[in-house]
């Protein structure tokens, strides 16, 4: 069983607030390229989808390169840091008058949804690897996170199986995301949304909402003067915390669930606007690959 998880920042209603230029989402996600040259290797492709809100400018809050750190999942040690360049974006906007819950907002909802890709070759290891991505900084005024959201960084991270879990089990590619847009949904109004995932290996999944976690920022146990830590922290990582009366599992209150076969997630919104961090994590678990072929 392999878990992955994905964060995004929900618009309830539309907050008037004035959103900084920083993280409002991620996914990293591998995929299994065949063995490698070496015996006991595997080749795979490391992938960053990173949001980012439409007002950031810079190198400083738009780098043409990223760092990927990967630990030995056993000792927690790192084996490796990849610098990670950028290879594309796609610009996603909402027409205030495209959704009756954003109609008061001063200017179209937008933000970037940024790729860092490369390859790597590891060694097939009992124990696999964990690979992560941390940055500072996310949006100001998240609802559902406690304290000033904009000095929070976030983690994004994925696991590598080891072979001690099954011999053939570094040929696995992760799960991924289907959705590639946030949701704008009417403050107290009933609604769903699609969080389902795909795999390419053809496993089972399992879903269900869980914590974000801190990395890069000022949060405690995150790197304080760094933006973009390498190495990251080590795992495991610290959670973020959430404002009263949200939490990991209900980070947009008790009245909103995760169909744990599916992924769709629905419920009544909650009561206040804003903007909140909703994670979901899935998890993968083989049946009968042997028999079965083979895609945030």
């Amino acid at each position: 069983m392999k878990t992955f998880g994905f964060l995004l920042v929900v618009l309830i209603c539309f907050s008037t607030n004035a959103m900084a230029a920083h993280i409002r989402g991620g996914e990293l996600t591998y995929r299994y390229l065949g063995a490698g040259t070496a015996a006991g290797t595997s080749n795979y492709e490391l992938t960053l989808k990173l949001y980012v809100d439409c007002s950031a400018r810079g190198e400083g809050q738009l780098e043409n390169t990223v760092s990927f750190t990967i630990f030995d999942k056993l000792t927690g040690q790192v084996n490796r840091i990849l610098g990670v360049s950028f290879s594309s974006e796609e610009w996603i906007r909402y027409d205030p008058n495209s959704n009756p819950c954003i109609l008061n907002a001063p200017t179209d909802v937008c933000y970037r949804l940024r790729y860092y890709s490369t390859t790597v070759t590891l060694p097939d290891m009992p124990d696999g690897y964990t690979v992560a991505f941390q940055r500072c900084c996310r949006i100001d005024n998240i609802r559902n996170v406690s304290g000033n959201s904009g000095d929070i960084g976030a983690t994004y991270s994925c696991d590598i199986p080891g072979t001690k879990a099954l011999a053939s089990a570094p040929a696995n590619s992760s799960p991924k995301f289907n959705p590639n847009d946030a949701i704008a949904i009417c403050v107290g109004t009933q609604f769903t949304f699609d969080f389902s995932a795909v795999d390419q290996d053809r496993d089972s999944l399992v879903y269900n909402l869980c914590n974000a976690f801190v990395g890069g920022g000022r949060e405690p146990g995150s790197c304080f003067s760094c933006t973009s830590p390498a190495p990251a922290s080590t795992p495991p990582f610290d959670q973020v915390s959430y404002s009263s009366g949200y939490g990991g599992s209900s980070p947009l209150g008790n009245n909103v669930t995760i169909d744990s076969k599916t992924g769709i997630i629905s419920g009544i919104a909650p009561p206040s606007v804003g903007q909140y961090v909703v994670t979901v994590c899935v998890s993968e678990y083989q049946i009968g690959r042997a028999s079965c072929r083979e895609r945030v």
